[in-house]
């Protein structure tokens, strides 16, 4: 028994397809070299077109804008506002809680060391509180009065965020 033969006819694909002729598909080279193009006036004034954009888009962006920073503005006025009135809350809240607290505790004075520790811990709580606002309302003053541009809103917000994390 003799071996197979296992060789196979190999066909060129380029030989193939100029034998059966030009393909019937599409266009020719010729045409699509031939074909009408803008001239070049006429392609600068297309690609400035593009550029350009739509008007009405234009305005209509510039609309939501001023919107925005309207509303914006509203807001920060808003929050500057209610902060001015914390502000005010927290000083009449402080001048009338630390004389009644200091009226009460001293005529109702049953055991008197007692008494006094508490009064001496409440007491230390009270300034540590009230040098802690003090200090809120000076960096508030003090960004306040150097620009009330949307940037140092921006970073006064990180700042107290930061501050009420470490606090917790």
């Amino acid at each position: 028994m003799g071996k197979r033969d296992t060789r196979v006819a190999f066909v060129n694909p380029v030989a193939a397809a100029r034998s059966s002729g030009p393909a019937q598909g599409g266009p020719s080279i010729k045409d699509y070299l031939s074909r009408p193009r803008p001239s070049w006036d006429e392609l600068k004034e297309q690609i400035k077109a593009t550029r350009k954009g739509s008007r009405t888009l234009e305005q209509f962006e510039k609309e939501r804008n001023m919107d925005y920073r309207a509303e914006l503005d509203r807001g920060r006025e808003k929050f500057f506002n209610s902060e001015k009135k914390k502000k005010r809350k927290r000083k009449r809240t402080r001048s009338s809680s630390s004389s009644s607290s200091t009226r009460s505790s001293s005529t109702s004075s049953t055991n008197s060391s007692i008494n006094n520790r508490r009064h001496k811990k409440s007491k230390k709580k009270k300034k540590k509180h009230h040098d802690k606002s003090k200090r809120k309302e000076r960096k508030y003053e003090k960004s306040e009065s150097e620009s009330s541009s949307g940037e140092d809103w921006v970073e006064q917000k990180r700042k107290k965020r930061k501050r009420k994390k470490r606090e917790h």
